[in-house]
């Protein structure tokens, strides 16, 4: 048994999944999708369509972004409700290992955006909760998130590689 990992490179776009066969015919090599318009971490199993949805596409869809809808969820803030985010991480989680969705990305900037005159050395502690916790979810159904720096128009907290590799540090996990 071999233990090397395939270093091939692939390369993906973020598509609707509605679209794949022409994503496929442009020469892509996997579907980038919105969180919420696949993996629908709000909606209750019973009412989720995602695996239905992603049966017999003709590219994977392997990556999925905009972790944390805005609006619903918050990560920073007073209204921080740290049992909901678990719960819907885990939902969303599991949904992204059912359909071979391999990595998350973790943008999310209106969940993510401090409030005026909230301390933001609480708010980078509250990311990096959300982070730690979110991270040994994913580690148990093999995904990867991924912490995406937003620009200043998007988002005020993490604007650049420096500060996402800060987070990244003190999260400290593989």
């Amino acid at each position: 048994m071999s233990n090397t990992q395939d270093t091939s490179v692939r390369f993906g776009i973020c598509s609707r999944i509605e679209v794949a066969q022409q994503v496929k015919s442009a020469g892509w090599d996997f579907i980038e999708v919105g969180v919420a318009a696949l993996l629908e971490g709000h909606k209750p199993d019973d009412q989720w369509q995602g695996r239905q949805r992603v049966a017999g596409l003709p590219l994977p869809v392997l990556a999925a972004n905009v972790l944390v809808t805005p609006g619903t969820l918050k990560i920073t803030g007073p209204a921080v409700d740290a049992a909901a985010l678990h719960r819907y991480m885990q939902r969303v989680i599991e949904r992204a290992q059912a359909v071979g969705i391999q990595t998350l990305v973790f943008g999310s900037g209106g969940a993510r955006n401090v409030p005026d005159a909230f301390a933001r050395e609480t708010a980078r502690q509250q990311i990096v909760d959300f982070l730690r916790d979110s991270a040994a979810i994913a580690a148990r159904h093999a995904v990867t998130l991924v912490v995406e720096p937003l620009n200043r128009k998007e988002c005020n907290i993490i604007n650049s590689v420096a500060e996402a590799m800060a987070y990244v540090r003190a999260v400290d996990h593989p």
